[in-house]
């Protein structure tokens, strides 16, 4: 999603950008995940240097977002899955307990395995927008 904005703030190579049209963040995907409920406004990449009071165009890859999402949620529930299987049918039986006790710890463990892989391998870092223009002010 591509967006007008305003340089609010500069820290190093990151910019506080604002939206030129706040009433467009009601209906957005995000779902507030961009950062915009601080004051000083979306944090976003500056790789073209853009200037505090420079009008911007920047982006925000919702896709990447996603499809990192939706990886992470189906590594998780197949994990899970074989978390429960290996459960039921051997750690209840190595422990001899009952069957849904050895469900109940595989899938405990499948989650902790989950997150531990997530940590290991998962994104370092949150995609940030990026402003990718400035926008020219006509006379």
């Amino acid at each position: 999603m591509r967006e007008e904005g305003t340089v609010l703030a500069l820290e190093g190579e990151m910019a506080y950008v604002t939206p030129a049209n706040r009433e467009a963040c009601q209906g957005c995907r995000s779902g507030g995940c961009c950062g915009l409920t601080s004051t000083r406004g979306l944090k976003a990449l500056n790789p073209i240097g853009a200037k505090v009071g420079e009008r911007v165009l920047f982006e925000v890859e919702f896709e990447k977002l996603q499809s990192r999402f939706i990886l992470f949620i189906t590594f998780a529930l197949l994990l899970l899955l074989a978390g429960v299987g290996a459960g039921y049918y051997g750690l209840s039986r190595l422990l001899r307990i009952p069957s849904s006790l050895g469900a109940l710890g595989g899938s405990i463990i499948a989650l902790g395995a989950t997150w531990a892989g997530y940590k290991t391998v998962g994104p370092k870092e949150e995609p940030l927008p990026r402003i990718i223009s400035l926008i020219k002010e006509e006379p």
